[in-house]
């Protein structure tokens, strides 16, 4: 069913243990950064969904 297709995920992404606290995109729609309440930043390279870096917080859940 064709309206089917339209509403179902063609991917998922698992990106960490915590709920995300806020994402944004670089400039040129290639970077996605991810903060999220597990307390960690993590750098993805979106059109080829994978992760390029991480880091994490000494102090908790990150914000933007």
């Amino acid at each position: 069913n064709k309206s089917k297709q339209a509403r179902n995920p063609i991917s998922r992404w698992s990106i960490g243990s915590g709920s995300i606290n806020e994402f944004a995109f670089s400039p040129d729609n290639v970077l996605l950064a991810v903060v999220s309440q597990d307390g960690f930043l993590r750098i993805f390279n979106y059109e080829k969904m994978e992760l390029i870096a991480y880091m994490k917080s000494y102090f908790g859940g990150l914000l933007c």
